[in-house]
């Protein structure tokens, strides 16, 4: 009887370690498996990551792009503008020489007549005539 009850007891033992170690098994490999899971959270957050800095550097290399542009597209409009200055200046100097030259021309023609400042200029009247009506 004594061994019977020493030999139920180790039984009871044996199979209480056997639970034991079947559930520290099972344990162990949900560890194992959130630890793998872990472990692919970081590889793929690792690769965000790098996805973003590469996405950061490139959107700073197109802003710097687009201000570099915006910066020469300026020095174009600017040189646009003093060019377009420079111009109105041109015109303005040419339309007082015409202007002046028609007066002169003018009062040539009244002073002396068309027919001799056709004849000591060497244009025909009509021509005279035409270059006075734009006046």
């Amino acid at each position: 009887m004594i061994n019977k009850n020493i030999n139920e007891v180790i039984k009871e033992d044996e199979s209480q370690r056997n639970d034991i170690l079947h559930e520290l098994e099972k344990n162990m490999l949900d560890h194992n498996n959130r630890v793998k899971e872990y472990e692919n959270q970081m590889k793929n957050l690792d690769i965000l990551k790098m996805k973003y800095a590469n996405l950061e550097r490139e959107s700073k290399e197109t802003f710097m792009k687009q201000d570099k542009k915006i910066k020469d597209q300026q020095i174009l409009v600017d040189e646009l503008l003093k060019e377009n200055q420079s111009l109105k200046k041109t015109i303005l100097t040419y339309q007082n020489k015409e202007n002046s030259l028609k007066s002169i021309v003018t009062l040539m023609v009244d002073d002396f007549g068309i027919d001799q400042v056709a004849l000591a200029c060497g244009l025909s009247t009509d021509k005279i005539e035409e270059y006075l009506e734009k006046k």
